[in-house]
């Protein structure tokens, strides 16, 4: 007696192939040979000068997002004490690849405004744009750092469907049509190698409190210009231009978008996405692929960029290290400026000590993404152990 046909599980769409190849980054150098245990001692020496994180190095950045994906431990957990053992191996890796050698709140830094722009994104294209799931892997495909950071989707799948219940609140829905949410898997494994992925919880919420700006100035950026250009149909995600003591910060595709405080014309702050412009792209359609015959894809020619290791002091953008969307109010703008004032005092008070005063500050933020502590104590004690 023939056995019934057994149903096929569904892919979920952002596990499709890629709608064309990925972009070539550097491969290994073998002769830039750097033990990872040697990487842990100068991680504890405070005055070894690693190299400066380039915020306008794309190719860079990439490859520490794709030396990420290659270790799941990092990404598939919300143990952020169990993944410190492997920033080393992606900040090698990064070595190899680039000659560039980057201490690990940078690797991080780097790594949180990826994870923070991909959500932006998708809360920008499901919220408020209302897009299926299809035409939403469409839309990220626009933005050039998905391919390196797509994989981080894997565990935001509770997260989207939370997305698309806030939706169907809005809409007043009762229920999602099954073609508008992915399937509430309470686990999910995904195999990597001998690595095997888990998800036990999944993000709660946003991290919208990420602040790119200069650490020595004050923080209050203010958008000075909104332009709208519609795609296909699909409207691009946030383009604006920030102004900030004088220095102009452009957002595109080849930089991270800071997910920044705007202050509208009445005076109000707000973190709400605002539509950008578009610039020219070349039509291209890929063959042979899963997708639906009626989503054709944008996209822009890859740029080789010649990369030189710089050794050169330059201040690198903080992380805000709390996952919770400060309240705005007057109180907390003053205390803001108010320590932007003190580091910009004490910086050029103690110019030698620059280094040592820099790495106190990002380590002091950076440890609250990884324990809640509950008192200053705690935190001296574990910046202690830690050192």
């Amino acid at each position: 007696m023939a056995k019934p046909p057994t149903e096929s599980p569904t892919i979920p769409v952002y596990e499709l192939p890629p709608p064309w190849p990925e972009e070539k980054l550097p491969e290994e150098n073998g002769t830039r040979y750097f033990p990872i245990e040697k990487y842990w001692e100068i991680s504890k020496d405070t005055n070894y000068s690693f190299d400066e994180l380039d915020l306008n190095d794309d190719v860079c950045k990439k490859v520490v997002l794709s030396e990420i994906r290659k270790v799941p431990d990092i990404w598939c957990s919300r143990k952020n004490i169990t993944a410190q053992s492997y920033w080393p191996v992606v900040a090698v890796g990064t070595f190899k690849r680039t000659g560039i050698l980057l201490s690990i709140m940078s690797i991080k830094t780097i790594y949180k405004c990826a994870k923070d722009n991909l959500r932006n994104r998708l809360r920008f294209a499901v919220v408020k744009k209302r897009y299926s799931p299809k035409q939403v892997e469409k839309y990220m495909w626009g933005w050039d750092y998905y391919p390196f950071i797509r994989y981080f989707r894997k565990y935001t799948v509770k997260w989207e469907a939370g997305l698309m219940k806030e939706r169907a609140a809005l809409e007043g829905k009762d229920q999602l049509n099954e073609d508008d949410h992915e399937p509430d898997a309470k686990r999910m494994k995904t195999t990597r190698g001998d690595s095997e992925c888990t998800e036990v919880s999944c993000e709660s919420k946003e991290d919208d409190d990420i602040i790119c700006d200069d650490p020595v100035s004050t923080i209050k950026p203010v958008l000075l210009e909104v332009k709208t250009e519609s795609k296909d149909g699909l409207e691009e995600e946030p383009r604006s231009v920030v102004q900030n003591d004088g220095t102009h910060y452009k957002v595109n595709h080849t930089y991270y978008p800071p997910n920044t405080l705007f202050q509208t014309q009445d005076g109000r702050w707000t973190y709400e996405p605002t539509p950008r412009a578009t610039g020219n792209v070349v039509k291209k359609e890929i063959p042979n692929q899963q997708y639906d015959e009626d989503i054709k894809h944008d996209i822009k020619p890859v740029v080789s960029v010649n990369r030189e290791t710089s050794h050169e002091i330059s201040i690198i953008d903080p992380v805000s290290s709390s996952t919770k969307t400060p309240s705005i109010n007057v109180g907390f703008e003053s205390n803001i400026e108010s320590i932007a004032l003190l580091a910009r005092r004490v910086f050029g008070e103690h110019p030698e000590c620059y280094k040592v005063i820099r790495r106190a500050i990002f380590e002091t933020l950076l440890a609250f993404d990884d324990i809640e502590f509950a008192s200053s104590k705690e935190l001296y004690k574990y910046l202690y152990e830690k050192n």
